[in-house]
């Protein structure tokens, strides 16, 4: 299928006339982000694309995103087989990542971005702290719990399964 992406940003043209160039374009469907917008919605979209899908928009602005965020957006559609297409100046719609050399920066700069903001390894994470709390942070705790602060609040601030806090403070107890 062929997406469209419409986003109201400095850089790009007008929304109507991103519009009208998108449906001159034979987009199957138009996405209307409108103004900076969260984006998750957007990103949860383009992850589930797949190979053979096409993607158009006026700009890279269209995306909202950081370069290296774009990088690494962009070596995931291209790994997935997902065709970028990008309005030049005369608006036709161009592939993106054509040229062997756009594809190489492209994993530069992803891989940049991974090395700046790994992504936590998901073996290693059970939820919550990955730290064990100092003596500091366990005698607070159980201060809280004392004067009557919810297990399930302690919790939150430590970031901690409320069952992992009452460990912690009943063991003043005993």
């Amino acid at each position: 299928m062929r997406y469209g992406i419409v986003r109201e940003a400095a850089g790009l043209p007008p929304a109507n006339l991103q519009r009208l160039g998108l449906e001159q374009a034979v987009c199957d469907v138009i996405i209307d982000e409108g103004r900076a917008t969260d984006q998750r919605r957007l990103t949860k979209f383009l992850m589930r694309l797949r190979s053979g899908d096409e993607i158009l928009a006026f700009g890279v602005d269209a995306f909202q995103r950081s370069a290296g965020e774009l990088a690494q957006l962009f070596r995931h559609l291209t790994a997935s087989g997902v065709v970028l297409r990008l309005a030049d100046d005369g608006g036709a719609f161009a592939p993106l990542l054509k040229a062997k050399a756009a594809r190489d920066l492209i994993e530069i700069l992803a891989a940049n971005e991974d090395q700046q903001h790994p992504r936590p390894n998901l073996q290693n994470v059970r939820g919550g702290s990955r730290r064990p709390l100092s003596r500091f942070q366990i005698d607070y705790a159980r201060k809280m719990y004392k004067q009557g602060t919810p297990l399930r609040t302690i919790g939150l601030i430590f970031q901690l399964p409320p069952s992992n806090i009452w460990e912690l403070v009943s063991e003043a107890r005993s």
